[in-house]
């Protein structure tokens, strides 16, 4: 419940958001890496502020998250999930 809500507020102020998976990498030790790209239109406003990319590593146990770290560089999300370029 708790999630939903804060989804919820999340969305709220906007009239449309659109996120474009740009990347998805297993790593080890049960870790995850995706870079999105996310677009939004205020609702309010009609305005439409520059997209952001950002990049996400998850932790699984047993085929559930129990930890997300989402970060703006995407050298800080591969050193979190354990990869190296």
């Amino acid at each position: 419940e708790g999630l939903r809500e804060w989804v919820n507020q999340v969305l709220e102020p906007w009239e449309s958001l659109h996120a474009e998976l740009e990347e998805i990498t297993e790593a080890p030790n049960d870790r995850v890496l995706y870079g999105l790209f996310l677009t939004a239109r205020g609702k309010e406003s009609g305005i439409e502020p520059p997209g952001q990319r950002f990049w996400t590593v998850v932790w699984l146990t047993d085929g559930k998250v129990t930890r997300r770290r989402v970060f703006l560089e995407r050298d800080e999300a591969l050193e979190a999930a354990g990869l190296r370029e």
